[in-house]
């Protein structure tokens, strides 16, 4: 899921940079440093899995990168939102500001992943890990508002995406407790999936 995220991340970024060069338009600078921020903290939790898991066997210690993992992808959606509010120019430079001194701070908690300790219970992870699903729900709302007033298909993909993504992330959040059911789990990955394609469709056919 961590590939696939990263993948889809970086092609919407991609895309939107390449947007950017034709339109200047600065939403979509925000847009693709946001996925950018996407797809490093997707990144950190596939390098956690296959890498850190390795080196905590073999010589002992922690790196908890849930912080970085879970905290990068809602500061990520959480701009994508704000620049969906369309302000004035000044607005979006504004933006553009917090957005650089907010992914700096991401930087830094990473760099500090070997000294985080780990989550004394499943409630903490859980929690950031639903503060996602929480900011999907009010991009989808967002574009669902936008998708009323001009009904176009790229607010509609948009509304799809986002709430797909939302009740994706809050199914996957059950894999923190005893007994979460595991096909449950499959279910929230499917659903999470489905939102990264409708928000690449989105841009590819914009």
């Amino acid at each position: 899921m961590n590939t696939i995220q990263a993948l889809i991340s970086l092609s919407i970024a991609l895309r939107a940079f390449y947007l950017y060069r034709k339109i200047r338009n600065d939403d979509l600078v925000i847009l693709g440093t946001a996925l950018i921020t996407i797809t490093a903290a997707s990144l950190s939790a596939l390098v956690a899995d296959n890498i850190f898991a390795s080196t905590e066997r073999a010589y002992g210690g922690t790196f908890n990168v849930q912080w970085f993992e879970y905290g990068g992808q809602t500061v990520g959606y959480l701009f994508i939102w704000l620049s969906s509010l369309q302000g004035p120019t000044s607005y979006l430079s504004r933006l553009r500001r917090w957005q650089i001194g907010v992914t700096m701070l991401l930087v830094v908690v990473l760099f500090l992943t070997p000294i985080i300790p780990p989550f004394p219970s499943p409630i903490p992870q859980a929690l950031l890990s639903v503060t996602r699903s929480i900011v999907c729900f009010i991009i989808f709302l967002r574009y669902l508002a936008i998708f009323f007033k001009k009904e176009s298909r790229f607010s509609f993909l948009m509304a799809l995406a986002f709430l797909l993504l939302t009740f994706g992330i809050i199914i996957i959040t059950s894999q923190f407790f005893p007994n979460g059911p595991i096909v449950l789990v499959y279910t929230g990955y499917a659903l999470r999936l489905s939102g990264l394609i409708s928000f690449l469709l989105a841009f590819l056919l914009t």
